[in-house]
């Protein structure tokens, strides 16, 4: 993916921005991966992209995306719950 448009235009907007570019890159990468029609469809992706990314480094992808998601709700949830325990006391 290297001579891809779409890993170049963020590559060069998030490099500066140190590890929050980082994972806003690997963020948006793993959307792109997660829906390869519309990625395709739009231009943003290669059909042959797609198909010849590593299918380890995809797993590795998804599940650092999955577990940040689900630590996202988390603590969100923990942030109401906090909020409604206090107005409560």
């Amino acid at each position: 993916m290297k001579n891809s448009n779409f890993v170049k235009a963020n590559k060069s907007l998030y490099v500066n921005i140190g590890l929050v570019g980082k994972s806003m890159r690997n963020g948006l990468l793993t959307l792109a991966l997660l829906t390869p029609n519309i990625a395709v469809k739009r231009g943003l992706l290669a059909v042959d992209d797609v198909k010849n990314f590593p299918a380890g480094l995809k797993h590795v992808l998804f599940i650092t995306w999955g577990v940040s998601f689900v630590l996202t709700i988390a603590l969100g949830l923990v942030h109401f719950f906090r909020t409604v325990s206090e107005q409560v006391v």
